[in-house]
């Protein structure tokens, strides 16, 4: 074979040439014309075409069905309805086994059990205190009379609507013998005369405020209230003694006694009245004296340390006791310098 001329080599800048003989490198024979026998592919370039944009619509909201939402919601609120009444059948059913419980165990002798007391928030109120007036029923005798227990048979003067005051004391205190309470402040007219309250303005209006009554006093002695239309005369045997002339010829008589003041009142009674069948009960006026008041209600006895102040309800012209309530409203107005 001839020689062949290969071209020479040229060595890369930079590149030392390898010593020794040169190394040559042959293909391998299954790739040995390949690229005769591939055709390459032939890319066409694209065409431009402009394209126009698509549209978008917009996409609607789902339809929002209401009657599943209520039914939801009712779902929901039976559920939450369920649950309460289960919880308060529950509170009832404990309730009440604790209940029997306790009420089916033996109480213990002498056990003392506490409860707790409801405290009082509201504003305390004053409440005075006014006892009713007792007019006591005369006896009855065998023959259906009654007998008074007044001197002389004397009878009650006439009470048309029961409230402790006569007809002719409600003339004049001006109060209704139609109505029990003028005022109507839950007091009986005589209620209000017996402790000194004016019947014809509610409570605690008192008489001593008005012009119905006068004030009767004797210097380092006592003072007392009486009607302003009576007549208060000095005995003039006695200095000390007072008669309180009603105009209808009633009297109260008032007088003083001495004492030993370290004797008892009902003991001096005694001693004052050795014979005598009066029979008296002991009592308290308004203003505290103790005093002894006679079974026909008509004398008064009233301890003064070392003094007796006498009241007496003379009723010697009238078939009628008139003036009782207003006798015993002198008397609680009495008032005692000591």
């Amino acid at each position: 074979m001839p020689d062949v001329q290969l071209p020479k080599l040229e060595t890369p800048p930079g590149a030392k040439p390898s010593q020794g003989e040169p190394q040559i490198f042959a293909m391998p024979e299954s790739f040995r014309g390949l690229a005769a026998r591939v055709n390459p592919p032939v890319i066409k370039p694209a065409a431009t075409q402009s394209v126009a944009p698509v549209p978008v619509k917009p996409i609607p909201p789902l339809p929002v069905k209401p009657v599943s939402i209520l039914k939801k919601k009712g779902m929901a609120k039976t559920t939450k309805m369920i649950i309460i009444a289960g919880v308060v059948l529950l509170v009832v059913l404990s309730s009440a086994g604790i209940y029997v419980f306790y009420s089916l165990q033996p109480v213990k002798n002498n056990q003392t059990i506490t409860t707790n007391k409801p405290v009082n928030t509201a504003p305390p109120v004053t409440i005075t205190e006014t006892p009713p007036v007792v007019v006591e029923t005369p006896p009855v005798t065998n023959n259906g009379t009654t007998t008074s227990p007044f001197p002389n048979n004397s009878q009650p003067g006439r009470d048309t609507d029961s409230d402790g005051l006569t007809d002719a004391e409600e003339i004049f205190y001006r109060t209704s013998s139609k109505k029990p309470d003028t005022d109507s402040d839950g007091f009986l007219d005589g209620n209000e005369v017996f402790h000194g309250y004016d019947p014809n303005v509610p409570s605690p209006a008192k008489l001593s405020d008005t012009a119905l009554v006068t004030k009767y006093s004797v210097e380092n002695l006592y003072s007392l209230y009486y009607p302003t239309i009576w007549t208060a005369k000095a005995e003039p045997e006695k200095l000390n003694n007072i008669v309180f002339v009603v105009p209808s010829g009633e009297s109260v008589i008032l007088s003083l006694e001495e004492k030993d003041a370290t004797i008892p009142l009902a003991a001096w009674f005694s001693n004052a009245n050795p014979n005598s069948n009066i029979r008296v009960n002991e009592s308290k006026t308004k203003n505290g004296y103790q005093m002894l008041v006679t079974e026909d209600q008509m004398t008064v006895y009233v301890e003064a340390g070392s003094r007796v102040v006498i009241m007496s309800y003379s009723n010697t012209v009238k078939a009628t006791v008139d003036y009782l309530a207003t006798f015993e409203m002198m008397i609680n107005s009495l008032v005692l310098v000591q």
